[in-house]
Protein backbone atom coordinates (compact mmCIF):
# COMPACT_ATOMS: atom_id res chain seq x y z
CA UNK A 1 0.00 0.00 0.00
CA UNK A 2 1.35 3.45 -0.82
CA UNK A 3 2.19 5.88 2.00
CA UNK A 4 -0.61 8.24 0.95
CA UNK A 5 -3.25 5.52 0.96
CA UNK A 6 -1.97 4.08 4.26
CA UNK A 7 -2.05 7.49 5.90
CA UNK A 8 -5.55 8.22 4.55
CA UNK A 9 -6.92 4.87 5.74
CA UNK A 10 -5.34 5.23 9.18
CA UNK A 11 -6.61 8.81 9.50
CA UNK A 12 -10.16 7.70 8.64
CA UNK A 13 -10.15 5.04 11.28
CA UNK A 14 -11.47 1.53 10.79
CA UNK A 15 -15.14 2.29 11.32
CA UNK A 16 -15.33 4.70 8.37
CA UNK A 17 -14.26 2.20 5.75
CA UNK A 18 -15.09 -1.17 7.33
CA UNK A 19 -18.82 -0.57 7.89
CA UNK A 20 -19.59 0.20 4.22
CA UNK A 21 -17.35 -2.68 3.12
CA UNK A 22 -19.07 -5.18 5.41
CA UNK A 23 -22.53 -3.89 4.48
CA UNK A 24 -21.69 -4.22 0.78
CA UNK A 25 -20.37 -7.75 1.17
CA UNK A 26 -23.42 -8.83 3.17
CA UNK A 27 -25.65 -7.37 0.47
CA UNK A 28 -23.86 -9.28 -2.27
CA UNK A 29 -23.89 -12.60 -0.41
CA UNK A 30 -27.59 -12.29 0.38
CA UNK A 31 -28.96 -10.71 -2.80
CA UNK A 32 -27.15 -12.83 -5.41
CA UNK A 33 -28.30 -16.26 -4.15
CA UNK A 34 -31.85 -15.00 -3.67
CA UNK A 35 -32.07 -13.45 -7.14
CA UNK A 36 -30.63 -16.58 -8.76
CA UNK A 37 -33.32 -18.82 -7.32
CA UNK A 38 -36.05 -17.58 -9.60
CA UNK A 39 -39.55 -19.01 -9.30
CA UNK A 40 -41.45 -21.81 -7.65
CA UNK A 41 -40.53 -25.48 -7.44
CA UNK A 42 -41.73 -27.85 -10.12
CA UNK A 43 -42.87 -31.41 -9.42
CA UNK A 44 -39.37 -32.77 -10.12
CA UNK A 45 -37.91 -30.63 -7.33
CA UNK A 46 -36.10 -28.20 -9.64
CA UNK A 47 -36.80 -24.51 -9.41
CA UNK A 48 -38.88 -22.99 -12.20
CA UNK A 49 -36.66 -20.59 -14.12
CA UNK A 50 -33.51 -21.62 -12.28
CA UNK A 51 -30.42 -21.93 -14.43
CA UNK A 52 -27.77 -23.96 -12.65
CA UNK A 53 -25.10 -22.87 -15.10
CA UNK A 54 -25.50 -19.24 -13.99
CA UNK A 55 -24.71 -20.23 -10.43
CA UNK A 56 -21.73 -22.46 -11.25
CA UNK A 57 -23.76 -25.56 -10.40
CA UNK A 58 -24.25 -28.77 -12.33
CA UNK A 59 -27.04 -31.25 -12.38
CA UNK A 60 -26.26 -34.45 -10.46
CA UNK A 61 -23.96 -36.87 -12.27
CA UNK A 62 -25.61 -39.89 -13.83
CA UNK A 63 -22.71 -42.25 -13.31
CA UNK A 64 -22.27 -42.68 -17.06
CA UNK A 65 -18.97 -40.84 -17.21
CA UNK A 66 -19.00 -40.18 -20.97
CA UNK A 67 -22.53 -38.76 -20.85
CA UNK A 68 -21.61 -36.60 -17.86
CA UNK A 69 -18.45 -35.31 -19.59
CA UNK A 70 -20.40 -34.39 -22.72
CA UNK A 71 -23.22 -32.81 -20.69
CA UNK A 72 -20.75 -30.61 -18.80
CA UNK A 73 -19.37 -29.16 -22.05
CA UNK A 74 -22.79 -28.88 -23.68
CA UNK A 75 -24.21 -26.98 -20.69
CA UNK A 76 -21.18 -24.67 -20.60
CA UNK A 77 -21.63 -23.82 -24.28
CA UNK A 78 -25.38 -24.01 -24.99
CA UNK A 79 -26.71 -22.00 -22.03
CA UNK A 80 -24.60 -18.89 -22.81
CA UNK A 81 -25.64 -19.07 -26.48
CA UNK A 82 -29.33 -19.62 -25.80
CA UNK A 83 -29.60 -17.23 -22.87
CA UNK A 84 -27.34 -14.30 -23.73
CA UNK A 85 -26.21 -14.85 -27.33
CA UNK A 86 -22.71 -15.33 -25.90
CA UNK A 87 -20.79 -17.35 -28.47
CA UNK A 88 -17.36 -17.13 -26.84
CA UNK A 89 -17.72 -20.44 -24.92
CA UNK A 90 -18.81 -22.49 -27.96
CA UNK A 91 -16.16 -20.89 -30.14
CA UNK A 92 -13.54 -21.84 -27.55
CA UNK A 93 -14.86 -25.34 -26.84
CA UNK A 94 -16.40 -26.58 -30.11
CA UNK A 95 -13.60 -29.11 -30.64
CA UNK A 96 -13.94 -30.37 -27.06
CA UNK A 97 -17.71 -30.74 -27.57
CA UNK A 98 -17.19 -32.84 -30.71
CA UNK A 99 -14.54 -35.00 -29.03
CA UNK A 100 -16.70 -35.59 -25.94
CA UNK A 101 -19.71 -36.45 -28.14
CA UNK A 102 -17.65 -38.97 -30.12
CA UNK A 103 -16.34 -40.61 -26.93
CA UNK A 104 -19.85 -40.75 -25.51
CA UNK A 105 -21.29 -42.29 -28.69
CA UNK A 106 -18.53 -44.92 -28.66
CA UNK A 107 -19.05 -45.80 -24.98
CA UNK A 108 -21.04 -48.69 -23.56
CA UNK A 109 -24.47 -47.64 -22.38
CA UNK A 110 -25.65 -48.70 -18.91
CA UNK A 111 -28.56 -51.11 -18.55
CA UNK A 112 -31.83 -49.48 -19.42
CA UNK A 113 -30.13 -46.98 -21.72
CA UNK A 114 -29.04 -49.42 -24.40
CA UNK A 115 -32.00 -48.93 -26.74
CA UNK A 116 -32.19 -48.21 -30.49
CA UNK A 117 -33.82 -44.81 -29.80
CA UNK A 118 -31.00 -43.75 -27.48
CA UNK A 119 -28.27 -45.11 -29.76
CA UNK A 120 -29.76 -43.19 -32.70
CA UNK A 121 -29.93 -39.97 -30.69
CA UNK A 122 -26.33 -40.40 -29.51
CA UNK A 123 -25.19 -40.87 -33.12
CA UNK A 124 -27.08 -37.71 -34.08
CA UNK A 125 -25.52 -35.79 -31.18
CA UNK A 126 -22.01 -36.86 -32.24
CA UNK A 127 -22.64 -35.90 -35.88
CA UNK A 128 -24.25 -32.58 -34.90
CA UNK A 129 -21.40 -31.76 -32.53
CA UNK A 130 -18.95 -32.37 -35.35
CA UNK A 131 -20.96 -30.03 -37.59
CA UNK A 132 -20.88 -27.35 -34.86
CA UNK A 133 -17.09 -27.67 -34.66
CA UNK A 134 -16.80 -27.33 -38.44
CA UNK A 135 -19.07 -24.26 -38.46
CA UNK A 136 -16.93 -22.65 -35.76
CA UNK A 137 -13.71 -23.54 -37.60
CA UNK A 138 -15.08 -21.91 -40.76
CA UNK A 139 -16.11 -18.75 -38.86
CA UNK A 140 -19.71 -19.29 -39.92
CA UNK A 141 -22.32 -16.75 -38.82
CA UNK A 142 -23.57 -17.02 -35.23
CA UNK A 143 -27.17 -17.79 -36.28
CA UNK A 144 -26.04 -20.98 -38.06
CA UNK A 145 -23.94 -22.06 -35.09
CA UNK A 146 -26.85 -21.41 -32.71
CA UNK A 147 -29.24 -23.40 -34.90
CA UNK A 148 -26.93 -26.43 -35.10
CA UNK A 149 -26.00 -26.28 -31.40
CA UNK A 150 -29.71 -26.05 -30.56
CA UNK A 151 -30.36 -29.20 -32.61
CA UNK A 152 -27.56 -30.97 -30.70
CA UNK A 153 -29.12 -29.87 -27.42
CA UNK A 154 -32.57 -31.15 -28.49
CA UNK A 155 -31.13 -34.56 -29.45
CA UNK A 156 -29.23 -34.70 -26.18
CA UNK A 157 -32.50 -34.14 -24.33
CA UNK A 158 -33.96 -37.22 -26.06
CA UNK A 159 -31.28 -39.27 -24.33
CA UNK A 160 -31.49 -37.33 -21.09
CA UNK A 161 -35.27 -37.86 -20.84
CA UNK A 162 -35.22 -41.48 -21.99
CA UNK A 163 -32.22 -42.70 -20.03
CA UNK A 164 -31.84 -42.22 -16.30
CA UNK A 165 -28.93 -44.48 -15.32
CA UNK A 166 -28.36 -44.96 -11.64
CA UNK A 167 -24.81 -44.68 -10.34
CA UNK A 168 -24.98 -48.21 -8.95
CA UNK A 169 -25.88 -49.79 -12.33
CA UNK A 170 -23.87 -47.59 -14.69
CA UNK A 171 -20.92 -49.30 -16.33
Amino acid sequence: MSKTVSRTVSQMGRSHWMKPLIAGLVGVFVAVPLSAQGGAKKADGKMEGMEHSKMGMQEPATGWKELDAFHTILAATWHPVSGKNDFAPIKAKAGDLATAAHKWAASTAPKGCDTPKIKSAMTDVAAGSQRVALLVDKNTDDASIKKELGAVHEKFEVVEMSCKPRKDVAK
